[in-house]
């Protein structure tokens, strides 16, 4: 193997230099027109329109893999060129190959289940996911990790692909708690339920809002329940102005959001 390398920067020294270096370039021109088609297609809006969200993951996958593909093809093509004999290399390789993949155990579990999100469609880029409490955007997706845009800080998050199980897929659904004093009956509640609905179905980004009844017996007050469905990428905004419109129509109604209260006996 030490004759091997002698020979090697031997032969890139003396004859074989400008050889390596055009062999470099060439497979650097090809990646990067094969790149630049991709992301133009990508960022197409009439092609976006007519591929899915699972068609654009596997864009960017396969982006991934051809980027991995010409490194080492272009590897093996410039160890050739300088005299190394591959076949053999890759022969001894195989025995070198079973240990570091032990050490590798867990970049390996990230592939196969990075296979297992693609095959199985567990989400897509687009798609919205829930990670150990946070919620974001999926903006990005390889074979090792899926990168998620954070709802709250707009920062980038790197999940690697073997987490997949404390992953999840969150819907285009808001449910809405409204808490009512005791004092208000339900009946009387419930005349006022059709504004709130309209109210919030006329907010900009929501598709649908639901009225879903009496959710919660509390401590103090009784919990009403809505649903509301929203445009994709507009949780936040359709989040806030829902409460909003809703705090709106139990003012116009003098309906008020009960405090938490404790009672006192004296005995």
């Amino acid at each position: 193997m030490n004759e091997q390398a002698e020979k090697f920067i031997e032969n890139v020294l003396k004859n074989n230099i400008v050889e390596t270096i055009i062999t470099i370039a060439i497979s650097i021109l090809l990646y990067s027109i094969i790149k630049k088609l991709m992301n133009k297609n990508q960022k197409n809006k009439v092609l976006k329109e007519k591929i899915g969200k699972k068609q654009r993951t596997y864009i960017r996958v396969l982006n991934s893999v051809i980027k991995y593909a010409f490194l080492i093809v272009t590897i093996l093509i410039v160890l050739q060129i300088n005299g190394v004999n591959v076949n053999s290399m890759l022969a001894g390789i195989g025995i070198i190959g079973a240990v570091v993949g032990i050490a590798l155990q867990d970049a390996l579990k990230d592939i196969i289940m990075g296979i297992n999100i693609i095959v199985d469609d567990y989400f897509s880029v687009g798609d919205y996911i829930k990670y150990k409490g946070q919620e974001g955007k999926v903006v990005g997706f390889g074979l090792k990790t899926t990168k998620m845009l954070l709802n709250d800080s707009n920062n980038i998050l790197s999940i690697s692909n073997r987490n997949i199980s404390e992953i999840e897929k969150v819907s285009n659904f808001i449910f809405v708690s409204i808490p009512v004093s005791y004092d208000v009956s339900i009946a009387k509640f419930e005349t006022i339920v059709p504004q709130i609905v309209d109210a919030v179905t006329h907010l900009e980004n929501v598709e649908n809002c639901k009225y879903l009844g009496l959710g919660e017996l509390g401590d103090s007050s009784m919990v009403y329940k809505i649903a509301v469905e929203y445009v994709p990428d507009y949780k936040l905004s359709v989040s806030k102005a829902t409460l909003r419109a809703i705090k709106l129509v139990l003012d116009e109604n003098e309906i008020e959001i009960p405090y938490p209260q404790l009672d006192v006996h004296n005995k």
